[in-house]
């Protein structure tokens, strides 16, 4: 991990695109990714910042709270507005006319959580420089989200329902069937659960979806995609290029 001093910019590929929308002589950025900090790496900077861990276990253990507080006021109906971010339940379904008056069923609502930057998070982030890679990346694929496409909640996937892959050069194709689709692996590295190109639709350089295999379990597991598309349709490559997302996604179950 880089030490946080560092981390003071924001670092773009540029990458050739074949899409119409792109214009002539224009390269297409993706976000460089540097890793993932998680709740002990976090507390481990903090530590090294000189704050006393016994405050960094006060402060974690608070936040814990606060959002816990947080999300049961929005499940009250309520918005919750912060210096850093507003939560607030969204709803969406279509109900016949008789069910008014009653409880909704299974299946009938939508339930969504909005979590989204507030002033004040909006303006760290969005006047921060960015520096742009000096080499064109290659046209390998780039997996920039993954997310349940219903809910569209990311790193999230639900066994039977759509799953919807974002990225670059990402469309799945090729002339190597066993090698080339979306790759479940289990963390604990036991399983691993193919999805062929063809179980794949749409299947473009920007957005891949399919649906999530009855053979997945819930828990977490990494994902990986291979292809070797060129952009060309009937042209591959002969290697197959790949990608594997830069953290688990949760699998749940219907």
């Amino acid at each position: 991990m880089e030490e946080l001093s560092s981390i003071n910019i924001l670092r773009a590929s540029a990458y050739e695109s074949k899409l119409s929308t792109i214009p002539e002589g224009h390269l297409t950025l993706s976000h460089e990714t540097v890793g993932y900090v998680n709740r002990s790496a976090l507390a481990r900077l903090l530590e090294e910042d000189g704050v006393d861990p016994k405050d960094i276990d006060n402060g974690l253990t608070f936040f814990d709270r606060l959002m816990r507080k947080a999300a049961d006021v929005a499940l009250g109906g309520y918005g919750v507005d912060m210096d850093w971010f507003r939560m607030s339940i969204a709803l969406s379904g279509t109900v016949p006319i008789e069910r008014l008056g009653h409880h909704a069923q299974s299946g009938e609502v939508e339930i969504r959580l909005n979590l989204t930057p507030n002033k004040r998070l909006r303006d760290e982030v969005v006047n921060t420089p960015v520096f742009i890679r000096k080499n064109i990346a290659s046209n390998a694929p780039v997996i920039q989200s993954i997310m349940d496409a219903l809910s569209e909640t990311i790193d999230m996937v639900i066994i039977g329902e759509m799953v919807e892959i974002h990225g670059l050069n990402i469309a799945v194709m090729g002339d190597k069937a066993n090698e080339i689709g979306i790759f479940f692996t289990s963390a604990d590295e036991t399983q691993t659960i193919h999805i062929p190109a063809n179980k794949c639709k749409p299947n473009r350089a920007g957005l891949v979806q399919f649906v999530a295999p009855l053979s997945l379990s819930p828990g977490q597991w990494s994902v990986r995609l291979a292809t070797q598309t060129t952009g060309r349709k009937g042209v591959y490559t002969q290697e197959v290029r790949e990608d594997t997302y830069a953290k688990p996604i949760t699998v749940k179950s219907s």
